[in-house]
């Protein structure tokens, strides 16, 4: 009977560590894992070619999307201006790398960038650096919303979604 208590605990407690130590925790160490700024996968590589729009992502409502439709992610635990997703996490949430500043043209945030310990440039919306996920394979997806319950779509009103001064200075 112990022995089934011990396999059922571990049996829950291991992916849910796993869930959390890609998803929220990612290291600043810019060394760890040999990270890639721009990983492969199968799904968003992060880059965004320099623009940004706001779509419909399924299942979220309007977020901000890059280039290539793909939806934006911020992560809640990063500080302000400070990239905290780094190697083994930047392989999931590549980082939305850009050559320069995109026109900020009918959003209520302020785009900006911020070096990424891996290299390049990153995108961030009112101070908040920008991922996509590897998880959305193609454009109008958000299928990395809530997940670990640190990473959420970017929404034209900033982390939250409303009318706070979440995200703000």
């Amino acid at each position: 009977m112990l022995r089934s208590r011990f396999r059922l605990l571990t049996g829950a407690l291991v992916p849910i560590a796993l869930v959390l130590s890609a998803c929220g925790g990612g290291s600043t160490d810019a060394g760890a894992g040999g990270s890639s700024s721009n990983p492969t996968s199968t799904g968003s590589t992060g880059n965004s070619n320099d623009a940004v729009a706001t779509a419909e992502a399924s299942g979220v409502g309007t977020v901000l999307v890059n280039a290539d439709g793909f939806t934006l992610y911020y992560l809640k635990t990063d500080a302000h201006r400070e990239v905290t997703c780094t190697g083994d996490c930047a392989k999931n949430w590549p980082p939305d790398l850009v050559t320069a500043v995109p026109d900020a043209a009918g959003l209520s945030g302020q785009l900006g960038t911020i070096t990424n310990p891996a290299g390049g440039m990153q995108l961030t919306y009112d101070g908040w650096p920008l991922y996509t996920y590897v998880g959305d394979s193609a454009p109008g997806q958000a299928n990395g919303e809530g997940a670990g319950g640190v990473w959420f779509a970017m929404t034209p009103k900033g982390p939250g979604g409303d009318d706070s001064d979440a995200g703000k200075y």
